[in-house]
């Protein structure tokens, strides 16, 4: 049996369920600067503090959530990012019987939507059993051999690190709504079918990273979540927002609609494509061959699947247009091509420019050939629960040399990225103006991302923080 403890936070694509643990427990940010502060708060969208009910007459339920405020609070803040939708207060058959697995030591009520999506909020009675050693909530998956098998475990620990198990929740998952170290973080929680893992933009709204993202996804229209049915464009990408719920480079995808997609077949004429591309043995040949034709192209960060296949975007300011491809399924030895197509490049890099503003055929190696005249760096501290941001500008010649040859010899090598945390924001500015944007690991990997989208590992981190002792002390 395998016990899987989570608190907070968003933690894979892969496991949904895990954007509803820790809905309530945001972690403290605090940030201090030597001359500026670049980051910022997350939105917390405006709405009324009272849930809407169906009719002027409250169902079953539906009262007891609005007379508790912090219930009604929840509920208002939830359902505002479903717009549109209406939930209605009801005492269901999976509300019972999560009354029975929690020992009907909770008042359970469901908040029910249209089609499948639902969500459950349960209430400690007041007649509940106490616990005097009561410390830390101690909530989690418990993963007994399979999916399907496993369970959320819900107890508490006390202050020696004893843990005492109370409940038992199949089907749901569970998340806090009172935080972990309270004496009330046993009063109230939200339960959510394990089915509602399928609905990503459902399963969102109940965490904090989760509503972040959705607020991502509407800074940006026409992101939205990866199908694996769907034709779409695939990017990893980062910015403040983005470090804020995602810790490496977040995801993004672009569905195409169908002009996009007939556009795109006419550029990949199957005649041209044929007579311009060259099969590989493996990926690693494609890449090598690549960079052959020219030192400075590199993966872009960038893709699309078209039609079973998918398209890796390789180039760079110097040679845009190259695109890898192999069997969608991800079964790369079926047939590995590599492609000059720069029309076909271009499209897509135009589709990603115009959602998030960047371009992602912007990357060229020799972009510390000109001098740097600035280098600003925000970089977590942590401690005692709380993260805070300390920010330094260097504007010292000696320093941006220093930089200068650390950054230029990464970019030149390899590409690396790893499953680091990707959350110190490095801003450069050179002599003739142009700036670019690098990502730090914070933790103990030499990792740098280069525009948030593609990885390298500069060597030494005790090299950056000499130049950055302030905020990498």
């Amino acid at each position: 049996m395998k016990i899987n403890y989570v608190k907070a936070g968003l933690l894979s694509a892969a496991v949904s369920l895990s954007l509803l643990t820790g809905a309530c427990a945001e972690t403290a940010e605090t940030e201090s600067t030597t001359k500026e502060s670049t980051a910022k708060e997350p939105r917390v969208p405006a709405g009324e503090t009272e849930a809407a009910a169906s009719d002027d007459s409250p169902k079953a339920g539906e009262d007891q959530l609005l007379r508790d405020q912090e219930l009604a609070d929840y509920i208002t803040l939830v359902e505002s990012y479903l717009e549109g939708q209406d939930f209605r207060s009801e005492k269901d058959e999976r509300a019972k019987a999560l009354e029975d697995m929690l020992g009907g030591h909770y008042e359970v009520t469901g908040r029910i939507g249209e089609g499948n999506r639902a969500y459950y909020l349960g209430v400690r009675r007041e007649d509940a059993p106490q616990y005097d050693d009561f410390y830390e909530l101690s909530t989690g998956w418990v993963d007994n051999a399979s999916w399907e098998k496993g369970y959320h475990q819900i107890g508490y620990y006390d202050k020696e690190g004893n843990e005492t198990i109370l409940y038992q929740v199949t089907d749901f998952s569970v998340a806090p709504l009172e935080g972990w170290s309270s004496p009330s973080s046993l009063d109230r929680f939200c339960f959510l079918p394990l089915k509602a893992a399928e609905d990503p933009e459902f399963s969102c709204v109940f965490n904090p990273d989760g509503r972040m993202q959705l607020d991502f996804f509407k800074k940006h229209p026409g992101l939205s979540f990866h199908d694996e049915e769907a034709p779409c464009i695939d990017f990893s990408y980062q910015d403040e927002d983005t470090i804020r719920f995602w810790s490496e480079p977040y995801p993004c995808c672009i569905r195409l609609e169908e002009r996009d997609c007939e556009a795109l077949r006419a550029l990949l004429d199957e005649e041209q494509v044929k007579a311009g591309s060259e099969a590989m043995s493996n990926y690693r040949e494609a890449i090598e061959m690549s960079r052959r034709a020219e030192p400075s192209i590199r993966t872009t960060g960038a893709g699309f699947t078209l039609d079973g296949r998918t398209y890796e975007l390789l180039g760079s300011r110097e040679c845009p247009g190259y695109l890898l491809t192999y069997n969608g399924t991800g079964d790369m030895e079926d047939h590995v091509s590599l492609v000059y197509s720069p029309e076909t490049f271009s499209y897509v890099i135009e589709k990603i420019k115009d959602t998030v503003g960047m371009d992602y055929g912007s990357f060229t190696d020799t972009w510390f050939e000109t001098p740097l005249i600035s280098a600003t760096l925000v970089f977590p501290q942590f401690g005692g629960g709380v993260k805070t941001y300390t920010t330094q500008i260097v504007e010292d010649k000696e320093k941006l040399v220093a930089l200068s040859r650390l950054l230029d010899q990464a970019i030149r090598g390899p590409e690396s990225l790893s499953g680091c945390p990707y959350v110190g924001v490095l801003d450069l500015v050179r002599e003739d103006g142009e700036t670019l944007r690098m990502f730090v690991a914070a933790d103990s990997c030499d990792s740098i991302t280069y525009e948030g989208r593609i990885g390298f590992e500069y060597g030494n981190q005790e090299d950056l923080a000499r130049i950055f002792h302030e905020a990498m002390k």
